[in-house]
């Protein structure tokens, strides 16, 4: 599995996500205080990113992956 070329592209595609998640949230702080938010709030997106992730990794290895697709489709 972990050689196929499909699990390469959603590997590369996941990592891809990751960094552009932790681009914005490094930028997150600096986008509320221009346009006038509190800082604070946008400081909590990213603890609040790590615990979905979690939250969600446990779900889909408790229910499985076609279940979650059936309650959250795209």
């Amino acid at each position: 599995m972990a050689k196929s070329p499909t699990f390469i592209i959603l590997l590369i595609w996941n990592i891809c996500m990751r960094i552009c998640g932790l681009i914005l949230l490094d930028h997150a702080a600096s986008m509320a205080a221009f346009f006038g938010g509190l800082a604070i709030i946008a400081m909590m997106v990213s603890p609040a990113n790590g615990l979905g992730s979690m939250v969600a990794g446990a779900t889909m290895d408790k229910i499985g992956l076609k279940r979650i697709a059936v309650i959250a489709p795209p």
